[in-house]
């Protein structure tokens, strides 16, 4: 395992690269550009993979993290710090508060932005919430991710799901739709943009029903209530992104 300090260093370096703007660069040629940008890329689970190890480190790691967060650290630095502590590990009340404020602090710039560290917040509450709330976060999935920077993945990280809560099951996922059914059609244009050669599916179907279905297999199955099938897909769905999220 590499050094405390050499950890810290690659998430200092991975945290100033991810804020780096490719407008504000100069690239001596198209392939240095390329090579930038897919370094760049890889900076979000570069500091995630070194966040977990510095923090499996018990208290001593996480002190040491927790410096990131100190005011007069680069803003890159303290929000992406903030995030980690947050989403990784149980903190203490003074810690939680200085990690929410630096996240808060930064939350200013490009919209999109702004909206990404709104909608990150809004799901890791849901995560010390009630089930309900937590439910309702999770099936505003195909919403945020039109809205924000944020992956299924990370949405589904922000809310401890599933590595701290019991499965989503699809009844859960069908009274949270009856409860607000825009999200109903939100799942439905998800799922018409996910079209792919394989996995599953939903969409309206002849004389006003709903087609459920997979289609590496052909399954597929018509419902005249279309709740109850998009919470079967959304279902489906949820499960297959949380286990990438573990």
């Amino acid at each position: 395992m590499k050094s405390l300090e050499s950890q810290l260093r690659q998430y200092r370096e991975a945290a100033i690269l991810r804020a780096e703007r490719e407008e504000a660069r100069t690239f001596e040629s198209k392939n240095a550009r390329k090579r930038w940008l897919r370094k760049r890329s890889r900076t979000k689970d570069e500091m995630r993979s070194v966040a977990v190890e510095v923090l499996d480190r018990g208290p001593e790691g996480l002190v040491a993290f927790l410096e990131f967060l100190r005011p007069g650290q680069p803003p890159a630095i303290r929000q992406w710090a903030a995030f980690h502590v947050l989403g990784l590990s149980e903190v203490d009340s003074p810690t939680e508060s200085l990690a929410l404020g630096a996240i808060e602090q930064e939350a200013t710039g490009d919209p999109r932005d702004k909206a990404s560290k709104q909608i990150w917040l809004r799901n890791w509450r849901a995560s010390r919430n009630s089930r309900d709330v937590l439910v309702m976060a999770i099936c505003r999935l195909p919403i945020d991710i039109r809205m924000s920077n944020l992956s299924p993945v990370e949405l589904h990280r922000a809310a401890g799901y599933p590595s701290r809560h019991t499965a989503i099951s699809s009844t859960e996922i069908e009274h949270c739709l009856r409860d607000a059914p825009e999200l109903v059609d939100a799942w439905l244009s998800y799922s018409a943009d996910q079209r792919t050669g394989n996995g599953w599916y939903v969409t309206t179907s002849e004389c006003g029903r709903f087609r459920w279905g997979r289609l590496e297999t052909g399954e597929s199955e018509l419902f005249t209530d279309g709740v109850v099938a998009v919470a079967k897909y959304a279902a489906l769905k949820i499960q297959k992104i949380g286990e990438y999220a573990n």
